[in-house]
């Protein structure tokens, strides 16, 4: 295998080519940008259940990794997973962001930005045009975050949530 290295915009990005793969990692301050791998299983579940207040199957976060492999990140710093995206191809040409997810303690440092704009950039690479996601119409923290992302509301989703709440289908084209 070959390594590069390079800065970009504060970032130190890593490449490693493989013969057939090739991995990126990103790095900021002491954290690393990777993909998931089965080991993070148990820190990908525990921060979601931290994060959303609920409790999924470790097969749903398999389901997601076998169906897009390429679209499940995490974040890590020397201990843990401390953020993650999945998503998966949805349509021909489009993406849907599953789950995205940043411990707490380590909000507004810029890990949701790295996170996404790697997302992005895969999507790119994959001939992904438009990344859908949904939100709820609550949490305008996140609202905001996308939208300075590029994300639009483009439509309301009446009673989406399990507890009744509306979100909103926000999508990056």
């Amino acid at each position: 295998p070959s390594m590069s290295r390079y800065l970009d915009g504060g970032y130190e990005i890593v490449t490693f080519s493989m013969k057939t793969d090739k991995i990126c990692g990103r790095r900021l301050k002491n954290k690393l940008l990777e993909l998931f791998k089965k080991k993070d299983l148990e820190d990908v579940s525990a921060l979601i259940s931290d994060t959303f207040n609920r409790n999924y199957n470790p097969e749903f976060y398999i389901a997601i990794w076998d169906r897009w492999r390429s679209g499940f990140l995490v974040v890590e710093n020397e201990k843990e997973v401390i953020g993650c995206l999945a998503a998966v191809i949805s349509a021909p040409k489009e993406a849907r962001i599953i789950l995205m997810a940043i411990k707490p303690e380590h909000r507004n440092r810029g890990i949701g930005t790295l996170l996404l704009s790697e997302f992005i950039s895969r999507c790119f690479i994959s001939d992904i045009r438009s990344v859908n996601l949904e939100v709820r119409v609550s949490n305008d923290k996140a609202m905001r975050f996308y939208n300075s992302q590029g994300f639009d509301i483009i439509s309301l989703l009446h009673s989406y949530y399990e507890d009744g709440e509306a979100g909103y289908l926000m999508r990056k084209v």
